[in-house]
């Protein structure tokens, strides 16, 4: 081999070699950069998963214990019923007497020992120590004079008023009337009088009276009538075109109104004054 010749050959072994050492380091080059890519990868991986799982982790609710539920059962409204409006004794046509009035009267002597001098008396007794006397009269002008009583026994046979009204004219009343009865219910005797006023519209002025002239109901009913029976008082009286009937008892420790209607005057039955 020439000199030439060898000169060639080293100079194309160098660059196989050369080329040779190129490609080695270029695959060495590609091996890491494909390791790096792996490395790349395997870490995004990783941190993908770690983010969802932790992404996973905060947007569940957490878990809480329901407070228990508090029912409220609505019962009935508390009502008050209204109180039944309930009557005394102010305005009562009978007052205690301004002086004494006593009587004699003799056992079966009859009501005229109750009555004034020239005065005409009936009478009835709600118990033995406790009567109760209406007197009349003429007046003037073709009036009728009228007085009315409760007397109860003082001592023996006298007897002392312990409630009048009195109409020495005519001109308070046309008519005065009474009755005894148990209306309260509690086996006592009541007196109740009637005072028809004069007047268009025929007042009644009803008393009701207590032993021995205590007044505890009276009522002003205009057109009125009222009835008496055990435990029941009743009353019409005009308002409007039609009545009011009412219903006094003594409940609640008071004399009430304990029932009211309205009415036709066909339907009210004849007055007990």
């Amino acid at each position: 081999m020439t000199q030439r010749q060898r000169i060639i050959a080293a100079v194309a072994g160098g660059m196989a070699a050369i080329f040779l050492l190129a490609l080695l380091i270029a695959s060495l080059v590609g091996d890491d950069a494909d390791e790096e890519l792996v490395a790349d990868a395997t870490t995004t991986t990783s941190s993908t998963v770690v983010d969802e799982s932790t992404t996973t982790s905060s947007l569940e609710l957490p878990t809480t214990t329901a407070a228990p539920a508090t029912t409220t059962t609505a019962g009935a409204p508390t009502t008050t019923a209204a109180p039944r409006p309930a009557l005394d004794g102010r305005g009562a046509v009978l007052r205690t007497p301004t002086s004494p009035i006593r009587r004699t009267v003799q056992q079966g002597g009859g009501c005229s020992q109750f009555a004034t001098p020239g005065w005409t008396a009936e009478c009835v007794g709600i118990r033995s120590n406790w009567y109760l006397v209406i007197e009349s009269k003429p007046a003037a002008g073709g009036a009728t004079a009228r007085r009315a009583y409760t007397y109860r026994q003082e001592t023996g046979e006298t007897w002392i008023a312990a409630a009048e009204a009195r109409d020495d004219d005519g001109s308070r009343f046309t008519e005065i009337s009474f009755r005894g009865e148990d209306i309260g219910g509690d086996a006592a005797q009541e007196a109740v009088f009637g005072f028809r006023r004069t007047g268009s519209t025929r007042v009644l002025a009803l008393d009701v009276v207590q032993f021995p002239g205590n007044v505890v109901v009276h009522r002003e009913s205009p057109d009125g009538s009222a009835r008496v029976s055990p435990g029941q008082l009743d009353l019409w009286e005009a308002a409007g075109t039609q009545y009011d009937h009412l219903t006094v008892r003594f409940v609640d420790k008071a004399w009430r109104i304990v029932a009211s209607t309205k009415v036709n005057k066909s339907a009210i039955p004849p007055s007990h004054f």
